[in-house]
């Protein structure tokens, strides 16, 4: 499995789509998680608004990349979501990775396949 990531992140392709439906129905998991290690006082909320997951995502997309010159996740006119940096999303994700949001979402870890 670690090999299969390796080779994914090294593909020439520079852009992949995936239905925001799918990514939103997974984002909805992982903010509900969140917000449960909130209640636990495991972590503080930011400002925005977690009450309205859609406007959450829509400000996260914003926000996201701030610090960078190109666009990582873009909603697109046909309902698709556009990565256009792969290497860059990994790197987010990776930050997260404290927060068990692989266990929760019962993702594999490339070293458990």
């Amino acid at each position: 499995m670690a090999q299969i990531c390796f080779n994914f992140l090294n593909l020439k392709t520079s852009q992949y789509e995936v239905s925001y439906d799918l990514f939103f129905e997974n984002a909805v998991l992982v903010i509900d998680h969140i917000k449960s290690l909130a209640k636990k006082e495991i972590l503080l909320l930011s400002d925005e608004s977690w009450h309205n997951e859609e406007k959450l995502i829509r400000e996260g997309f914003e926000k996201l990349g701030i610090y960078h010159t190109s666009d990582i996740l873009k909603k697109t006119s046909n309902g698709q979501l556009l990565c256009k940096n792969v290497r860059l999303l990994y790197f987010y994700q990776n930050r997260l990775i404290d927060y068990g949001l692989e266990d929760m979402m019962s993702w594999k870890k490339a070293w458990q396949s």
